[in-house]
């Protein structure tokens, strides 16, 4: 089996063996280079959380249970899970300073990235704030406020209900941080 490559539908290699070994690295990279936080993240446990919402999140999308639905997701996974692989050679990029959006992305995958990749931010961040920590106010702020500007995308691309982005903070901050487990009726969660 030596040799193998894993391909996509698009006939694209996804993952040889140099890019497992690179993304293998990322669980030594350090997150939150910028700003102080009790708690250690590396970008590949940020790489996991954005993966799990993100695949929350398109269970909440306009269903598509064909097998054209299910390679679109898998698709957009895969993106998912590349897109901060190119800090496993330069270390973690501040938000302001980095494009997590490659141009083969289709508009839907960036809608998801997006929304996924900042409300694992704000996760990090409530986290940091219920341990005490008060420096992350101001970015978790800036965070939510992004948030609310991507989630209307999400909306209007992807969900064939309108939940407010604050019932959404308010569920994955529930659910993840507090161990709550917010009413899920707004988002149309199959049964």
């Amino acid at each position: 089996m030596k040799g193998w490559v894993i391909m996509t539908w698009n006939n694209g290699p996804f993952m040889d063996s140099s890019s497992m070994r690179k993304m293998r690295r990322l669980h030594y990279v350090p997150r939150w280079c910028v700003v102080p936080t009790i708690q250690r993240q590396t970008v590949a446990e940020h790489t996991f959380g954005v993966a799990t919402i993100a695949m929350k999140m398109m269970e909440w999308m306009k269903a598509d249970y064909s097998i054209r639905g299910a390679i679109q997701r898998s698709l957009i996974l895969e993106d998912i899970l590349e897109h901060d692989k190119d800090e496993a050679l330069t270390g973690d990029k501040p938000t302001p300073t980095k494009s997590t959006m490659s141009a083969h992305m289709s508009a839907q995958t960036k809608v998801v990235l997006k929304c996924a990749d900042v409300m694992e931010a704000i996760v990090f961040l409530e986290e940091e704030e219920a341990l005490g920590n008060r420096r992350v106010k101001t970015i978790l702020t800036e965070r939510k406020a992004a948030f609310h500007e991507w989630w209307q995308y999400f909306e209007w691309a992807c969900t064939p209900r309108r939940p407010l982005s604050s019932d959404v903070i308010k569920y994955f901050v529930g659910e993840l941080v507090h161990g709550e487990h917010p009413a899920m009726e707004l988002f149309n969660e199959k049964p």
